[in-house]
Parts: C-alpha cells; sequence; structure tokens
C-alpha cells in the first residue's frame, strides 16, 4: 500500500495488468456503505469509481479525522472543501487506491439523486458529521 512519509506520498505503484483488473470490479452502492470501519475496511466513491483507503487513513495529510468523515459514502462533497484536492498530484494519489467502479443500479441511483437534487436549494450542503445530533434537514441546524 502506498504512505506518507513526512508530507511525501510514496506510491504503491500498480501494475498496468492489475490497475486493469481494478477497472473491471463493480461494487454497490450496499457494498461501499458496509465497507466504513477500519475492520471491514474504508471504502469511498468519487464519480462512478469506488476506492479502498484503508491504508492510507492513518496518513491522511489532513488527519484519519477529516477522511473517516466520508467512510462508505461519496467523498465529493469533502474533497471539494479543500482546494488542495485540486492538483494532479493528489488526484494521482487517489486513483492508487481504486479498486473498482460502481454498478450500473449504483451509478443509475446516484444519477436519480443528483436531478433529483437539482431543485433542492440545499442540494449542495456538505454531508454532516455523524457525530451530531441533527434538529432539522433542510436547512440544516444541528448541535455537538
Amino acid at each position: 500500500g502506498g504512505a506518507l512519509t513526512g508530507a511525501y506520498f510514496v506510491s504503491r505503484n500498480l501494475p498496468t495488468s492489475q490497475a486493469a483488473r481494478v477497472e473491471e470490479k463493480e461494487f454497490s452502492l450496499r457494498d461501499v456503505e458496509s465497507h466504513n470501519t477500519m475492520e471491514k475496511g474504508i471504502w469511498m466513491t468519487y464519480g462512478d469509481y469506488v476506492y479502498d483507503v484503508t491504508s492510507f487513513i492513518e496518513g491522511h495529510p489532513g488527519g484519519s479525522e477529516k477522511i473517516m468523515l466520508a467512510a462508505g459514502r461519496d467523498l465529493q462533497p469533502f474533497w471539494a472543501l479543500y482546494a488542495v484536492h485540486n492538483s494532479e498530484e493528489v488526484r494521482e494519489i487517489l486513483a492508487e487506491y481504486k479498486i473498482g467502479k460502481l454498478d450500473a443500479a449504483s451509478r443509475r441511483e446516484k444519477s436519480r439523486k443528483r436531478a433529483l437534487a437539482a431543485d433542492d436549494p440545499y442540494a449542495k450542503d456538505p454531508d454532516r458529521s455523524p457525530l451530531l445530533s441533527i434538529n432539522t434537514d433542510k436547512p440544516f441546524n444541528a448541535e455537538t
């Protein structure tokens, strides 16, 4: 697996044939949701792809608690919060943890949710910490 040494990432560089096999594997959103602990593994989605970032959790430069917010979920809302994620280097790091893509039904489900959200003024709200006690979802109001 990859590891961070100081502020530098040491790549795990998958062989081309292994990278091609990763592309063929398909997972459902339920599969991803069930991988939300270190014991089960930490999976997340970004776009239509699935990533197993378990071995990266402790080395995440922003701290393990930040990356764990996306455990078993879509990484995009959290990814978008930090400009550092917009670099090619960081996207390459994420790519090394790709284990496959979402199956067709899950891709349709994500697409349907995005379409429904188009009319929702709160649709682009970021996912919130599961540690919060939620008072209302829309508008979001919670306390610790």
